[in-house]
């Protein structure tokens, strides 16, 4: 039971301050912290906490009164997303909400802090955010067939050109490259397929495996010859390796050591390729989007390439996976020379 300033009980949880001001506070039983509020009056204090117990016990998102930041990203994780995104997506959001948006938060309260009490003169941790607003985001711009070129010639010797020829193949994503399996390749129809993504988490330390990144990701992917030539390519490899870790036993590609080739580690494989070969660095992604950039300047379908892909709609696979080099800009333009003759 709280006291005011006299000794007087005024009632479970709010009290009086030495400077007069009443405040109430409780635990939210939603997030399990501690929720706070001053007023002037008494009868503020006691409405303010009547009301806000209530709406954190039986009301929605504006439980605590003030709605907090890490407030709505809880209701939104739970009550918004739910099942709609994949267990391993909401853990990334998580560790990523705690990492980045908490700590900036409590550095801008105790920066903030600082300053009233003339420790500094400025907040160094700014509330505002730039963006650009109205302004295209910068896209990964695709390979040039010439940069292809000098990439593969150089990285035909790496540990690692199956898997970077291979996806110049498919178009798979990194993870869906790392979770591969050879039950997943269906030699007779020359297709594999894609049912599984898998990544290594340096916050925990392990490997994680889960679904695609959507129910479009769930696929078959052909093969063409080329591709074909290097999974046979891949898998006499493998019999070079001594000693194969059992759990990554039925995997297609693996590294020296007999497991899966970290993320990281591929880009900083990439990164050394680029300079030796003088050209720009590019991470793993770029050669998805590469794929898709050559298979539709080989006249493929857009529709047929989103589904080998794996996107939801054809707008993903034209507007963000898919450029016109200079080269295919001029034969384009050739193709229709005359039908834009005006004299």
């Amino acid at each position: 039971m709280g006291k005011d300033l006299k000794g007087k009980e005024l009632g479970v949880g709010i009290c009086q301050r030495k400077d007069g001001l009443y405040t109430a506070r409780f635990v939210s039983k939603r997030t399990g912290k501690s929720v706070q509020k001053y007023f002037p009056k008494l009868q503020e204090c006691r409405k303010w906490y009547a009301d806000a117990k209530f709406e954190d016990e039986h009301g929605g998102i504006n439980a605590s009164g003030d709605m907090t930041v890490t407030a709505w990203f809880d209701y939104w994780i739970e009550n918004i997303k739910g099942d709609s995104i994949r267990p391993n997506t909401i853990r990334n959001y998580k560790e990523r909400f705690e990492h980045n948006i908490q700590t900036r938060i409590t550095l801008y309260c105790m920066f903030s802090d600082a300053v009233e009490n003339d420790v500094i003169y400025k907040n160094p941790v700014t509330k505002g955010i730039k963006h650009n607003i109205g302004k295209e985001p910068k896209k990964v711009r695709a390979l040039t067939i010439d940069e292809q070129k000098k990439f593969l010639e150089v990285a035909e010797k790496s540990s690692n050109y199956n898997q970077f020829a291979f996806i110049l193949q498919t178009g798979l994503r990194t993870g869906e490259l790392i979770g591969l399996k050879w039950s997943d390749i269906d030699w007779e129809k020359r297709a594999i397929h894609i049912q599984r993504s898998m990544e290594y988490r340096y916050s925990v330390g392990e490997w994680r495996i889960g679904e695609p990144k959507s129910k479009s990701g769930y696929r078959d992917v052909p093969l063409i010859e080329e591709a074909v030539a290097i999974l046979k390519r891949q898998k006499e490899k493998l019999r070079e390796i001594k000693v194969i870790n059992m759990q990554f036993k039925e995997h297609v590609f693996l590294c020296r050591k007999g497991e899966p080739t970290k993320n990281s580690a591929y880009d900083t494989s990439l990164f050394k390729l680029c300079d030796k070969a003088g050209i720009r660095r590019f991470s793993m992604h770029v050669l998805r989007h590469t794929m898709a950039t050559r298979c539709i300047e080989g006249g493929m379908r857009p529709k047929t390439l989103q589904v080998i892909l794996g996107h939801a709609n054809v707008g993903i696979t034209m507007n963000l996976y898919v450029d016109v080099t200079e080269e295919e800009k001029f034969k384009e333009v050739e193709k229709i020379e005359s039908a834009l003759k005006i004299v």
